[in-house]
């Protein structure tokens, strides 16, 4: 498009001149009536796909965002900045989590991950409770953990301790959260006691309350 225009100006002119395309720009050489030579130095022009490439300092933005929030939050957070894709179109999740696939940005639930934050299970284990405990423990701010994606997933700080029964029973009451802590857990199994543990146990607890 540059040639033509370029073309088209020293008709014009009635000047002659030629282009010269470099790595980074495009020379024009003119030589205008009376001798007179003028060199000017124009940007290339960019291609289709260039044009509608998101901005750098904007996809910094997202990796640094990334750091504390997830895909959701960081498009609200760009939006309300007033920030456009490339294309010039409004940020959603679906958009930030192809941008951050396509230019290898991990997610907030990797870059928590990689801190050492454990999976719910992960936390059970290391606490000796049900996965359900954790949940609870969490929701009554009883151990500490973050919010790692927009489905409600979240990872636990390792290391913590385990809330004692009376505390829970006493931080329930105070956020009225009245609901059992859990239930019973079996390290070694990974998950609930089996039933016909618990039968045989409430069989034994029977036998010893008759006698």
């Amino acid at each position: 498009m540059i040639g033509k225009d370029f073309r088209t100006h020293l008709l014009t002119a009635n000047a002659m001149g030629c282009l010269t395309r470099g790595d980074h720009d495009i020379t024009a050489a003119v030589r205008l009536p009376g001798g007179q030579h003028r060199t000017l130095n124009l940007p290339i022009p960019l291609n289709a796909w260039q044009r509608r490439k998101t901005p750098q300092p904007v996809i910094e933005q997202i990796d640094q965002l990334l750091g504390g929030h997830t895909y959701s939050q960081v498009a609200c957070i760009l939006n309300q900045r007033g920030l456009t894709s490339g294309d010039t179109k409004p940020w959603d999740p679906g958009r930030i989590r192809a941008h951050c696939f396509t230019r290898h940005l991990p997610s907030l639930w990797q870059r928590l991950r990689d801190t050492g934050m454990l999976t719910l299970d992960e936390a059970a284990r290391q606490l000796h409770a049900h996965p359900s405990s954790i949940k609870r423990w969490y929701r009554l701010g009883l151990i500490t953990g973050h919010l790692a994606d927009d489905r409600g997933t979240c990872l636990y700080h390792p290391g913590q301790a385990r809330p004692g029964p009376a505390q829970v029973e006493a931080t329930g009451k105070a956020l009225g959260d009245s609901r059992r802590s859990g239930r019973s857990y079996h390290p070694d199994l990974g998950g609930p006691l089996p039933k016909t543990v618990s039968a045989t146990r409430n069989t034994e607890n029977n036998a010893s309350n008759t006698t």
